[in-house]
């Protein structure tokens, strides 16, 4: 595995840590060389600078990266004002380009580091490359021009909506990126350093877990790739168990995610390790971190192709280089005391390891951020470390042997150690130390910039040179005007200009400066300008400059030539002779401006610099003519034929087709009139009027032209119900050419469109319609219209339906299968329909009329007795009717037993039907009957009428009884049932009861058997009967003898008693009945209870029994077995009653004894007997480690438990190898215990196989026994400590303890004792601690302690540097061993109160005796400090105290002599104090202005004191002892006047806390309105709700309550202290105004209410302005607006009063100002803005009386403006004005509209006015609407 490891070490190395990376090239041999840069096109245009609207195309270049993927790279030009390859070849060509210089500027560098995609799209706020190419562009230009400043960038002027919003963002994110890069003054090398915040673990509590925990900072000083960092253990199998890398959330990560810090990236992550898991050890982990980052390497592309292109901008070219990094990182941890500086760091975590130091050359300053590489004695790398803050890292080892360290990344500003690589021998037990050397430097910047402008100058050729060395280097200022020297040694240099840039002079003067180490020193040389011309030429519209123009330059007349402006729009002449310069334009070069000829002239004086000339082009106008539908504007219309011609002639004329968008888009025409004819337009009307076009310089005339389409018919069908009718026919024809006709039929939405009609009158007729409607005969009309459509809605009745519902009479339910026939009035029939199961049947779609419905058939076994209906049926209405009939009725004959009640079958009877017309009809006979087993007859589907039944004859057995003849009526759907008696002859019953309940008992079946005689044996079975409900059976008809009644089968659930009886029935001829009483024995039931028999309210389950009657028979379906449930029962119902059942144990529950014992039990009838069984819980062990001396327990002692056979204990305590789960060892646990649970009783062998750390095994063995009943037996075993090292280090003269003194520790044979018996590993050093020792348990042996190095100011006895101690069990020794003190000083802080107390963080300096300051100290955590001195008197004066001391500034003097140290102890007083703190007893508020007065222990008054506005009072400098407060005075409270004691301790202040009870009133406050509100219609005197006030103690203005007024305008404070208090309005209620005039009132005595009464007046706010203007204007006139009503309408004052008038810049330009008077006297100012001033107000004119009129001049040439500068707001502010202020004469505004407006397009002016009240702005604004009007120009006459 770790073979593996170290050969990702080294094949990430290879990547990421030589000097040459395979992915960015470092030298130029390695640059990117030829490459292909291409026009991408994406044209925007978003950001403007110096009011120069800036164009920018997208350029990129293609590169192959290491992995072989293809990446677009945007390419940067660096010559702005060249030509460059979007300006040169089309889109998504490209020019051959040579990349092979580097940039070294890391401005540059800085720059593109910051741009797209080092930073992501999210990051910069953008949405796609381009625009972040766009933004990264400009912010690179700002640096590279000199006259480009970052805080003159805008959004271009003219962008709204969406695409001033994508302004906005480019502008910020150029910004941004700007501003980060020029932060960069290095370009920062590929690194990864990882820091932890304490040198190892400490203890941590997440989520209620237990944790050491040590938390990491990765940083890279350079991009990386995805803000990914990995992270992983090297060696996952060396961790502690559970130990975790986490996020700063606690949750598990492999992956630190970094973010922009703004000088690198960086991510935390921690190391957790479970407290559980490294109790008792120490150790370390090592981690690796790889990531992919950022070389920085930025290189000039030059130009290839000069032949062919001629010279173009030179292109930057980030190669987005990603080189892989690996670092590696050692976390510590150990589970014994910590440090007590966190920050100091501890022993080595291992006793074998390599310690690797950086320092500065010549110094012992250590440096962090230094790079090395480890590799093994076998050639494999161990790892990539980084130096941390202090310099050096210890990493843990292994392996011994030769080890070779490379160096690979120096530390920032430090150059490699001239000896990179070193090999060190790593020994066994011993750390080897190795350091490494960095000589520092740094960098100087020379910027050079213009001397007037400041812009920065390319071009400067600089030398400097160090002076001490004299060593010279040469550089030359590149297109950002500055130039840095980098790895220079510190140190003084001369800076001289050797060349000025061209068209400057060169400045002759030598500077010097100093370059410091680690760091850029920047120095900027200043030029004066030769004299010079600029000419700058834009676009008029867009304000774009323009390239590519030629200019003639003459000076004094003579011709200097031709110029033509570079790709910035700029010709620049420097060095200029003095003379008339004269500019002339003579070609725009391109084809779309106008040239514009008038020349420009310049006079240029020696020192005049450089001067600017500024031309703007005119665009050639165009025309954008859309064609749109008349009637929808917004649907246009394509392929539409115009003809376009010049009216002179001079152009066309050329026909030209609408596009797919309706539009023609004309442009570069010549200035003139034009006339545009329509020519065709299909499906519309030709709009046949011509138009005259009129086009102007900078104007694309925008003309919309309308057409009406043919008209169109639009028919809908309705049917009556409004759904729509499709598939009916109509016939449509043009009245005027009615010959000509079109049929159609609507479509699935009723509808029928015909287009392209001509206009006219058209009829309109059906000719079919839908089957379910009436046609519609009429014909109608409709008129259609051009370029309209004319909708005709028709509609169709519906025919109507006729449902006929037939029902039972009776019950209400359907009747299927009824016949019924439907005729019209006429007589003829029209159908048959028959009803469904649902008892309807339908006929539909019949015409409207009247129908007779008849009823013809109806199924069994209805009656046919329901009459005929007539319905009238109407147009879309459905009709329904209903019949019903009778059901034929049944007749039921029960035949019943006269005692019993029992049916009787085979009676016989007679039924007669008589007619239901008469009350005794005739008698129609139906025939005989015989009752059947149920004892009845059933004759069904009867007539209704009168009905006669006569017994005939009995059934056999029984004689009749009267009456045998019943006679009734039986009504249609009305069943009848009727009832018949027998009599028994000679019978027996049976009856059957539970002799248990005596209920009677159905479903037991009895025999009977005929014996014969008076006596016998055997008999003729009679026949079998069943017991009914009532519990009776009964034989009748029986002859006279013997008979036996014998029970064969009971009910279920019981048992047979008495088996048979038998009867003798007399031969006397009377009637004999013999009842016979049966009873059943009830079954049984039997529960079985599972409980524990050491507590028996605990029942088992699972436990398993078998259940078997005495005699063998299983109970149940399971061969017997039962198992017990949850509840540890066994429920058995249906048992035989007298039966006896055994019940045995056959499994025992998990954890118990099974009970063998077989128990039985007889069953009950009727009962539930039960039993229960008892099982003896298994027993457990614990077995308790202790120390044997102290008791204490003891945690990691290892035993094995055995049985007395042998067999080894499973973690469940169950005996045998199947379960073993750890072969029987146990371990003890944090409490020196361990527990066995689920033992059987028995003897058992525990063996102690493993003693605790530093105990000796006292027993090997013990035996224990595990009685019955659940037994716990606890063990208590002890162990022996082993011996003990305490080593004291002292100081030989004072015998003071000193701490941090090293000690290495080792057995006789060499062996490095580790600390804490090897669970931390420490490598054998020690320190001793604040106490001066080392306390080392758990040592048998001999030992060798040896000083290895001593603290500061102290040096080591070599007689006592070495020492041999021997230690045997439970014995510690002690050594003591002393060191001398170095000559110095030693000075020691106390307290005065306590000198044994120490004072850290006390300052002294230290001075010589005619007060040079020597040094200044701080006294460390012990209160100590040291220094070393020379012989000599000097004296220390404290100078900060400690935090609780007095500071004591008395010098302290001391001499030191024959290198000695002196030791000066100094004491502070610590400060002593009171803090009172007075409150509120029920509020708990400080109370302001209490007295008291403090007494000394003599009862001496020794001062008076006042409590603040939160009730504190802190008396300091007490000194301690007993003192005593008194309360003086307290206002508005119960005063506390006992004495109170309070006792001060030394360097501390005793808080008192002291209460007082309030003697409280009441403040009630009354609001009402002052007068009548006529926004709410109040009346004055209303109550006014809502209105809040605030109450302030007027003694502290302390906020104490806050009240509203309720319903009655009445708010009420809480019950307040006595005292005076000031009441503030502090919100009115609406429509109101505030009212802030406080109102001081005062509570004087207990229980008052304190009235008061306010008013506030009615409020209204509201603001007024009105604008006119014209209506209507022709381009260049002059334009007036009128404002009238400018006003504040309100009932109060507003402040920031203010009008504005907003102007439309695209149409007008301001000429002047009238402003108007006003009716209060006052001052006010003018302020006005530009399109170029951004939000900046400029002041026109300040202090203006509202009682003059002025006039004022804002022409562009009387302010001052640019020439192409206008304003575009302009405000009168006013301050603050009264209620009712408003204008008096009336402000007015002039302006020029544009010469160039078209005809028919409108602009819109905006006013607006406001104030504040109340916080609040009252705003109103008024527009007018302006049309530009152009009357067409007549066409010429031509003679025709």
């Amino acid at each position: 595995m770790k073979k593996v490891i170290s050969l990702l070490l080294t094949a990430v190395l290879i990547i990421g840590m030589l000097p040459l990376s395979a992915v960015a090239a470092s030298t130029p041999e390695e640059a990117l060389g030829e490459l292909d840069i291409y026009s991408g096109g994406y044209s925007m245009n978003y950001l403007a600078v110096n009011g120069k609207v800036q164009t920018q195309s997208y350029t990129y270049f293609l590169y192959e990266n290491a992995q072989g993927k293809q990446q677009e790279i945007p390419a940067y030009c660096v010559n702005p004002n060249q030509y460059g390859v979007p300006q040169t070849v089309p889109e998504g060509e490209s020019i051959r380009y040579l990349a092979e210089e580097k940039a070294s500027d890391p401005k540059v560098v800085g720059l593109i580091a910051n741009m797209y995609p080092h930073r992501s799209l999210e990051e910069l706020g953008l949405d796609n490359k381009y625009q972040a190419f766009y933004a990264g562009k400009i912010a690179l230009w700002c640096y590279l021009i000199p006259e480009w400043d970052i805080n003159d960038i805008t959004v271009a002027p003219g962008l709204t909506g969406s695409e001033r919003t994508i302004g906005e963002k480019l502008l910020d994110a150029t910004t941004r990126i700007y501003t980060q890069g020029m932060t960069w003054d290095h370009v920062a090398e590929p690194q990864i350093t990882v820091t932890p915040d304490r040198e190892q673990a400490y203890p941590v509590t997440l989520d209620g877990e237990a944790y050491l925990q040590q938390v990491f900072t990765a940083t890279s000083d350079t991009w990386v790739v995805n803000h990914i960092v990995n992270i992983q253990f090297q060696n996952p199998g060396d961790v502690p168990d559970g130990t975790r890398i986490t996020d700063m959330n606690g949750q598990d990560i492999t992956q630190v995610k970094v973010s922009n810090t703004g000088d690198g990236y960086s991510g935390q992550f921690k190391v957790l390790y479970p407290a559980a898991s490294v109790e008792g050890r120490s150790g370390s982990v090592q981690l690796t971190l790889s990531a992919d980052v950022y070389r920085y390497a930025v290189y000039y592309a030059l130009c290839q192709e000069t032949d062919e292109y001629g010279k173009l901008q030179s292109y930057l070219c980030d190669t987005d280089p990603q080189t892989s990094l690996l670092r590696n990182a050692i976390s510590n941890y150990s589970d014994t005391d910590e440090p007590d500086d966190p920050d100091e760091p501890t022993p080595p975590p291992s006793e074998t390891a390599l310690k690797i130091t950086k320092y500065e050359a010549g110094t012992t300053v250590t440096l962090s951020g230094a790079t090395f590489e480890v590799v093994g004695p076998d050639g494999d790398t161990i790892g990539v470390y980084t130096t941390p803050e202090s310099g050096s890292i210890t990493i843990p080892l292994t392996e011994v042997g030769n080890y070779t360290i490379y160096e690979r990344v120096p530390p920032e500003y430090h150059l490699l150690d001239e000896e990179p690589v070193k090999q060190v021998t790593v020994k066994y037990g011993e750390v080897a130390e190795v350091a490494f050397e960095n000589e520092p430097y740094g960098d100087l910047r020379i910027e050079k910039i213009d001397e007037a402008t400041g812009a920065s100058l390319a071009g400067a050729r600089i030398q400097i040179k160090h002076i001490e060395s004299g060593a010279t280097y040469t550089g030359t200022t590149g297109t950002g005007g500055s130039y840095t020297f980098t790895k220079l040694k510190p140190g003084a240099y001369e800076i001289r200009e050797l060349s000025a840039p061209e068209g400057w002079e060169r400045d002759p003067q030598t500077y010097t400066t100093t370059v410091v180490a680690g760091d850029c020193v920047t120095y900027t040389l200043k030029n004066e300008a030769l004299p010079g011309l600029k000419i700058i030429k834009y676009d008029r519209e867009s304000h774009e400059t323009m390239s590519g123009v030629t200019f003639r330059i003459w000076r004094d007349g003579e011709l200097l030539g031709d110029y033509e402006t570079d790709a910035l729009g700029e010709i620049l002449l420097t060095d200029c002779r003095p003379g008339t310069y004269r500019v002339q334009e003579v070609d725009t070069g391109d084809s779309g401006h106008l040239v514009d000829s008038t020349p420009q002239e310049i006079e240029l004086s020696a020192g005049d610099g450089i001067k600017e000339l500024y031309f703007f082009n005119d665009q050639k106008p165009g025309i954008w003519l859309v064609k749109v539908d008349s009637a929808n504007p917004s649907k246009v219309i394509p392929n539409a034929k115009f003809r376009i011609e010049a009216v002179d002639g001079s152009w066309g004329p050329a026909e030209f087709t609408t596009d797919q968008n309706g539009e023609i888009d004309l442009s570069e025409l010549p200035t003139g009139a034009y006339v545009v004819t329509e020519l065709e337009c299909p499906g519309y009307i030709i709009d046949e009027a011509q138009r005259i076009i009129h086009l102007e310089a900078n104007q694309t005339a925008r003309f919309v032209f309308t057409n009406s389409v043919q008209p169109s018919l639009h028919l809908i069908k309705l049917s009556a119900d409004g759904s729509r009718l499709a598939g009916v026919t109509f016939r449509i024809a043009r009245i005027e050419d009615g010959s000509h006709y079109l049929d159609r039929t609507t479509d699935e939405n009723g509808e029928i469109l015909i287009s392209g009609l001509e206009p006219g009158v058209y009829s309109v007729k059906e000719l079919d319609t839908v089957s379910d409607h009436i046609i519609d005969s009429v014909e109608y009309h409709v008129e259609l219209f051009p370029g309209k459509t004319s909708t005709i809605i028709l509609e169709n009745d519906i025919r109507p339906n006729l449902t006929v519902v037939k029902r039972d009479a009776d019950t209400g339910a359907p009747v299927a299968g009824a016949v019924f026939t439907v005729k019209a009035a006429d007589g003829h029939s029209v159908d048959e329909i028959k009803t469904r199961a649902d008892g309807t049947a339908t006929l539909e779609n019949l015409l409207p009329g009247v129908y007779e419905v008849t009823e013809k058939s109806v199924p069994a076994p209805y009656l046919l007795d329901a009459p005929s209906q007539m319905v009238t049926l109407y147009p879309n209405r459905n009709h329904t009717v209903y019949f019903e009939n009778h059901k034929k009725p049944t007749l039921t004959i029960q035949k019943v037993d006269s005692i019993t009640g029992s049916p009787i079958q085979g009676a016989k009877f007679q039924v007669w039907y008589g007619s239901n017309g008469t009350d005794t009809g005739e008698l129609n006979d139906l025939g005989t009957y015989f009752t059947d087993a149920s004892g009845q007859i059933v004759l069904e589907g009867l007539r209704d009428g009168w009905y006669k039944v006569t017994e005939l004859e009995p059934a056999p057995g029984f004689t009749i009884k009267e009456p045998a003849t019943q006679e009734f009526y039986i009504t249609g759907g009305r069943d009848r049932t009727v009832t018949f008696q027998n009599v028994p002859l000679n019978a027996i019953v049976v009856e059957k009861y539970d002799s248990v309940t005596g209920e009677a008992l159905g479903g037991a079946t009895f025999q009977l058997r005929y014996l014969g005689g008076a006596s016998g044996t055997g008999g003729t079975v009679i026949g079998q009967k069943v017991t009914g409900s009532n519990g009776m059976a009964i034989w009748t008809g029986l002859k006279p003898g013997s008979y036996i009644v014998e029970e064969v089968d009971p009910a279920e659930g019981y048992s047979i008693i008495q088996s048979s009886e038998t009867v003798y029935l007399a031969d006397n001829g009377e009637q004999s009945v013999i009842t016979v009483r049966f009873e059943n024995m009830p079954d049984g039931n039997l529960l079985i209870r599972k409980v524990c028999s050491a507590n028996p309210s605990v029942t088992l389950p699972d436990a398993e029994f078998k259940i078997t009657y005495a005699d063998g028979t299983m109970i149940g379906d399971s061969n017997g077995i039962f198992v017990t449930d949850e509840n540890g029962e066994i429920r058995i119902d249906g048992l035989e009653p007298g039966k006896s059942v055994i019940v045995t144990e056959t499994r025992a529950p998990a954890g118990y004894e099974i009970d063998t014992q077989s128990q039985t039990i007889q069953i009950q009838a009727g009962r539930t007997v039960s039993l229960t069984f008892k099982n003896e819980p298994h027993g457990a062990l614990i077995i308790q480690k202790r120390d044997s001396v102290t008791g204490q327990p003891l945690a990691g002692a290892q035993f094995r438990v055995t049985t007395a056979s042998g067999c080894e204990v499973g973690l469940d305590g169950v005996i045998g190898d199947s379960t073993l789960t750890q072969n029987g060892v146990f371990t003890t646990d944090s409490s020196g215990e361990i527990r066995i649970t689920n033992l059987a009783p028995g003897a058992y062998v525990l063996t102690e196989i493993k003693a605790p750390h530093g105990y000796v095994m006292d027993a090997p063995s013990t035996n224990v026994v595990i009685g019955e009943g659940g037994d716990t037996q606890t063990v208590v075993i002890t162990n022996t400590p082993k011996g003990g090292l305490v080593i004291n280090k002292l100081d030989s003269v004072t015998h003071e303890p000193l701490e941090g003194v090293e000690f290495t520790i080792t057995e006789a044979d060499g062996t490095v004792v580790d600390d804490n018996g090897g669970m931390t590993s420490s490598m054998g050093l020690y320190r001793t601690d604040e106490n001066g020792q080392i306390i080392i348990d758990g040592l048998v042996g001999t030992f060798i302690i040896t000083e290895t190095k001593t603290i500061e100011g102290y040096t080591i006895h070599e007689e006592t540097r070495t020492q041999t101690v021997v230690i045997n069990p439970n014995d510690t020794q002690t050594i003591t061993v002393y060191n001398e003190p170095v000559g110095g000083l030693e000075l020691i802080k106390v307290n005065a109160d306590n000198t044994k107390e120490r004072i850290p963080n006390v300052t002294f300096e230290i001075r010589r005796m005619d007060d040079a300051l020597v040094d200044t100290v701080t006294t460390d955590k012990n209160g100590r400090v040291f220094l070393s001195l020379e012989n000599g008197s000097y004296y220390a004066v404290e100078t900060e105290s400690a935090e609780g001391f007095k500071l004591d500034d008395t010098p302290h003097y001391f001499e030191v002599k024959n290198g000695e140290t002196t030791v000066i102890q100094v004491e502070n007083t610590p400060v002593s104090g009171i803090l009172i703190h007075k409150t509120d007893s029920t509020t708990g508020e400080g109370i302001y202005g209490v007295s008291f007065l403090l007494y000394d222990s003599a009862n001496t008054p020794i001062g008076q004191y006042t409590s603040d506005n939160e009730g504190y009072v802190l008396i300091e400098g007490l000194e301690a002892g007993r003192y005593y407060l008194r309360e003086l005075e307290n206002e508005g409270y119960v005063p506390d006047t006992e004495k109170k004691t309070v006792y001060v301790e030394s360097g501390e202040t005793t808080e008192v806390e002291w209460e007082n009870t309030p003697i409280t009133g009441q403040i009630q406050i009354t609001k009402t309105s002052a007068d009548y509100n006529s926004v709410n219609g109040w009346p004055a005197g209303t109550p006014i709700p809502g209105t809040e006030f605030e109450i302030y103690n007027a003694r502290t203005g302390n906020l104490v309550d806050t009240i509203q007024t309720d319903k009655n305008g009445v708010a009420s404070s809480r019950p307040l202290p006595l005292g005076r208090y000031k009441i503030v309005e502090s919100k009115a209620a609406d429509f109101y105004g505030l009212d802030k005039t406080p109102i001081e009132v005062e509570i004087e005595f207990e229980g008052q209410i304190v009235k008061a009464a306010m008013t506030n007046k009615s409020l209204y706010t509201n603001v007024s302005i009105q604008k006119t203007g014209y209506v209507e204007v022709m381009p260049g006139q002059q334009i007036r607006y009128d404002f009238s009503g400018i006003g504040n309408n309100s009932t109060t004052s507003l402040t920031s009063f203010f009008w504005r008038d907003t102007l439309p810049g695209q149409a007008v330009r301001l000429d002047k100002i009238v402003t108007g008077t006003y009716n209060v006297p006052g001052n006010y100012k003018v302020v006005y803005k530009t399109n170029l001033s951004g939000g900046t107000w400029r002041t026109l004119a300040d202090n203006l009386s509202t009682q003059q009129n002025y006039v004022l001049d804002v022409s562009g040439a009387a302010l001052g403006l640019a020439s192409n500068e206008y304003i575009t707001e302009f405000m009168m502010s006013f301050g603050v004005v009264p209620a009712n202020f408003r204008q008096v004469e009336a402000p007015q505004v002039y302006a020029t509209v544009y010469a160039w407006l078209t005809g028919g397009s409108q602009f819109v002016n905006q006013a607006d006015v406001g104030g504040v009240y109340n916080g609040q702005w009252i705003m109103a604004t008024s527009r007018w609407v302006t049309r530009v009007y152009k009357p067409s120009e007549p066409l010429p006459r031509t003679g025709y």
